[in-house]
């Protein structure tokens, strides 16, 4: 029986594995849907019930994360880390990342490296 809430606890494993082993391509949302064993607009209601974004904007998110972390813990270039976090290229990974985030790529980086080294610095 479905909750009332969104989707059940193993629907949302099954869909966060099944994005995270993804999020570097194209993520169809009947794909997910069906991975949730649910039509795609029943999916669509249940998963905003349940994530409070809609899935194009969980993706979006998932994928800034990702890139986050990767310009955090690897020397890779922007238009390197946009391609693997699924973006179609720079200049969409500049617009979505700054929408979200209210920076740019480049400015986060910088700024998030840099309150790292001072944190490193102050510790020792």
């Amino acid at each position: 029986m479905q909750e009332l809430g969104g989707l059940l606890p193993w629907q949302i494993k099954r869909v966060r594995g099944y994005l995270d082993d993804r999020l570097d391509g194209r993520i169809r949302m009947a794909s997910v849907a069906e991975q949730a064993r649910l039509s795609p607009s029943y999916f669509s209601r249940r998963f905003r019930q349940c994530f409070g974004v809609t899935f194009a904007k969980f993706i979006a998110r998932m994928r800034v994360e990702r890139a986050q972390r990767l310009m955090m813990t690897s020397p890779l270039s922007l238009s390197h880390i946009a391609l693997a976090c699924g973006f179609a290229d720079q200049a969409h990974f500049t617009r979505t990342f700054s929408a979200l985030t209210g920076s740019t790529p480049a400015q986060w980086r910088r700024e998030a490296l840099l309150s790292a080294s001072e944190a490193r610095w102050r510790k020792h």
